[in-house]
């Protein structure tokens, strides 16, 4: 991941079926209007996505129109950071890091491989979101949206 650690505002979470995960968003600096922003869409519906997103390294791949259009997701990446060399001091409890931007706000549910579920809010849409968690097959197979 090239984004620095230390940028990202890191919350504690529980996946669906009890697995401990961070959810984050970059650090506000508050130097733009954008970025003080919460937006909203008004009336939203309730969405769930089939997708077919394996760990690809660290870049970034940009969605479907079709994927836009539902769920808001402009791109992703999904980096397996276990090959990463990390400074001892530093070590990385989480394999996998899901990062994505958005141009909508939900309750997304990011459903893996291994039938585990991770949630991560997205209230302000100038920030790219990430999502750290361990599995045994983290190919992310549906995004589920709930306004």
């Amino acid at each position: 991941m090239n984004r620095d650690e230390d940028a990202i505002q890191w919350e504690d979470a529980v996946s669906e079926r009890g697995a401990e995960l961070r959810i984050g968003h970059a650090q506000d600096d508050g130097t733009t209007e954008q970025s003080r922003a919460i937006v909203g869409e008004g009336d939203k519906i309730a969405f769930t996505e089939t997708v077919d997103w394996p760990p690809n390294g660290d870049e970034w791949v940009y969605t479907s129109a079709d994927v836009k259009k539902t769920t808001g997701i402009t791109r992703y990446k999904l980096y397996d950071q276990s090959n990463k060399w990390r400074p001892p001091e530093r070590p990385s409890v989480w394999q996998y890091i899901l990062c994505f931007t958005t141009e909508k706000t939900y309750d997304y549910y990011f459903s893996d491989a291994s039938n585990d579920c991770y949630r991560c809010d997205v209230f302000v849409t100038s920030w790219d979101h990430y999502v750290q968690y361990n599995s045994t097959d983290a190919r992310i197979i549906s995004v589920t949206g709930v306004p």
